[in-house]
């Protein structure tokens, strides 16, 4: 269908022009923009989530290296591996994969962190840089969101637009996002009284509350725009926050799950990775 919008194929875009960029700089200092990505555990779905990077990193030709730890490494001593990427001036991104074991503070994790090699936008620095209009490093999914309305090429100014789910990772950025892009924006969340009202009068709707199928066809109205962040499993199978199947011949525009945000969330952190390559290189 027209209306699915293929993000797999517009990641596949983004991270080709990315290529012709480093291979120009690559001639010129002879190395890659690297990323490292640290696990902790055996977590499925982070263990997943590396399966894409890795297999997406090829064609972005951004140099991906995996570095793995045992549950029971200790706070210390990882966040002693942070400081040590820090000053790595071969590694110019790096992304910590959630979930984290209970004894290791997120919060820690991210105040130790170079706000420069925060290619997912978590730490205190971006965050705030980021709500000052500064925008070297964001959030990645939302980012990878606002990616596919520049390339899809949707004015959203003056559309009004429902974000499902007020996490600081997805929903507040997405909205700010939205703002900047001078839509209305309502946020909704767990305690909303009426999520119906809210979705019912959206033009736009992104969903990212992690909620499999939160989202029926009864709460869109018509050729709504809809973005589905939510990534939940039911009997083995992923699915979205929105019942997409019930959903898809109502929307003008929709994204799958998969196929859909998660490719460019993945392309956003190679783009990210390249700005700081470009920053520490003085390019």
């Amino acid at each position: 269908m027209d209306n699915i919008i293929d993000g797999r194929q517009i990641s596949k875009k983004v991270r080709t022009e990315l290529a012709s960029y480093i291979e120009r700089y690559e001639t010129q200092l002879g190395f890659k923009p690297k990323l490292a990505v640290l696990l902790v555990g055996e977590n499925k779905s982070a263990i997943a989530y590396v399966k894409g990077i890795m297999k997406m990193a090829k064609l972005s030709k951004v140099d991906v290296e995996l570095v793995e730890y045992p549950d029971s490494i200790t706070e210390t001593n990882f966040l002693n591996e942070i400081r040590k990427f820090n000053q790595d001036s071969e590694v110019n991104g790096m992304l910590v994969l959630m979930p984290l074991p209970a004894h290791i503070s997120r919060d820690n994790v991210f105040k130790v962190m170079s706000p420069l090699k925060d290619v997912d936008g978590l730490t205190s620095a971006n965050i705030g840089d980021f709500y000052y209009g500064k925008t070297t490093h964001v959030a990645s999914t939302p980012k990878g969101v606002d990616t596919l309305i520049e390339e899809l090429k949707l004015e959203v100014k003056g559309l009004d637009a429902c974000v499902i789910g007020a996490s600081p990772v997805v929903g507040k950025p997405m909205a700010e996002l939205l703002l900047q892009r001078e839509a209305t924006v309502t946020i909704c969340h767990k305690e909303t009284k009426d999520l119906r009202k809210h979705t019912l009068n959206a033009d736009l709707i992104v969903a990212c509350a992690g909620v499999a199928h939160l989202v029926k066809e009864d709460m869109v109205k018509e050729n709504v725009i809809i973005f589905d962040v939510g990534v939940n499993f039911i009997e083995g199978k992923m699915v979205g926050d929105c019942d997409f199947d019930h959903i898809k011949d109502k929307a003008s525009l929709i994204t799958p799950v998969p196929g859909g945000v998660g490719p460019m969330t993945i392309a956003t952190l190679f783009t990210q990775t390249y700005n700081a390559y470009k920053i520490m290189n003085n390019l």
